[in-house]
């Protein structure tokens, strides 16, 4: 009875644990979304997906 009740525990603490991780990037991708879509069409044009994403340039 213990090790079932360890097991669903350990099922809505992983279950939790990925719905939580999910939601997070789900957040972070709708802000670099947002922040992105405003910028004009030359800066996509001047910068490649590295610059982007990348450590700044010396």
């Amino acid at each position: 009875m213990i090790a079932i009740a360890g097991a669903v525990a350990s099922f809505f603490g992983g279950f939790l644990s990925a719905r939580i991780a999910e939601q997070f990037l789900v957040r972070l991708r709708a802000r670099i979304f947002g922040h992105l879509q405003p910028l004009p069409p030359d800066f996509f044009a001047r910068h490649q997906a590295g610059d982007l994403g990348g450590p700044p340039p010396r």
